[in-house]
């Protein structure tokens, strides 16, 4: 993987994350979502996640360093 591969890797990982951190802080949790079922927990989490990358991917670049896009 290149460095500018891993570095937008990382970031879009970063940004998931944070989404999942600040939804998790208000009490909401991904539709689905069993905690006493960890493998579809993991699943339920993986689409998330993919959801959150999909996002990004269509999000305008002046909107990426905005505050309000991890609403």
């Amino acid at each position: 993987m290149s460095d500018g591969n891993k570095i937008r890797h990382n970031l879009a990982l970063a940004y998931a994350n944070n989404k999942l951190q600040i939804a998790l802080q208000r009490g909401e949790r991904p539709q689905g979502l069993d905690l006493n079922d960890p493998a579809q927990a993991a699943c339920v989490l993986a689409s998330w996640y993919s959801d959150c990358l999909e996002q990004l991917i269509n999000l305008e670049d002046s909107k990426i360093y905005s505050p309000s896009s991890m609403d």
